[in-house]
């Protein structure tokens, strides 16, 4: 039986294809924990927003909520009573000051 030799060619290339990983991994494993440390330490940009009225405030809660409900037959429910989408239309459009005290006026 004749024993098959690598030639120096051959174990060239498959000793060039083994790639040691644990440099890389150190080298990640370093990073992350540098991005861990100096994260808390970045300051962020912040939006200011507008504050709210007095008024404003008290408007929305001498309101009364009006639910709105789309069934799956595209019906339209609004304080569980069915209305058309021209109903519902004109129901949006009322402005607040001209519903009833209470229940919104249909």
């Amino acid at each position: 039986m004749k024993k098959h030799k690598l030639s120096d060619l051959q174990k060239y290339s498959f000793e060039e294809s083994l790639i040691n990983l644990t440099p890389l991994i150190d080298v990640v494993f370093v990073v992350l924990i540098a991005f861990i440390l100096i994260a808390p330490l970045l300051e962020t940009d912040h939006v200011a927003l507008a504050q709210s009225s007095v008024n404003s405030e008290k408007n929305i809660v001498g309101q009364s909520p009006i639910s709105i409900y789309v069934r799956e037959d595209d019906s339209i429910l609004v304080n569980h009573r069915m209305v058309s989408l021209q109903e519902l239309s004109a129901i949006l459009k009322v402005p607040i000051n001209k519903k009833h005290r209470g229940k919104p006026r249909f």
